[in-house]
């Protein structure tokens, strides 16, 4: 798999091979989503890829789920119904940190 944006999740061995090596302590994960998801469940499912990501890394401070939600700019347009997205979102996350054992910042 290649990545137009940061690094391919299937590169995540050789990611973890140059922390050990270098020592770098990593603060938070990223992903880019694009700007346009208008389905709630879509993105949730790019944030379970992230969450997994995150797992591999037992110090951090932030989880960046990169956005992308779609605005309307103005009536009638479509856009993301961000209070089913925001009860979804939150049971994951919260249970995420929960199992982290720490509390993370969520970031958008």
């Amino acid at each position: 798999m290649q990545s137009k944006f940061g690094i391919a999740v299937d590169k995540m061995d050789e990611v973890k091979n140059i922390i050990k090596i270098t020592g770098t302590r990593i603060q938070g994960v990223h992903m880019h989503t694009g700007s346009d998801i208008l389905d709630p469940d879509i993105f949730l499912q790019g944030a379970d890829v992230l969450l997994l990501v995150a797992r591999q890394f037992k110090d951090l401070d932030f989880v960046d789920f990169g956005g992308g939600f779609k605005v309307a700019y103005k009536d009638g347009d479509p856009a993301t119904d961000m209070e089913v997205f925001a009860g979804k979102f939150n049971k994951k996350f919260d249970a995420f940190c929960a199992e982290y054992g720490k509390s993370l910042t969520a970031v958008f």
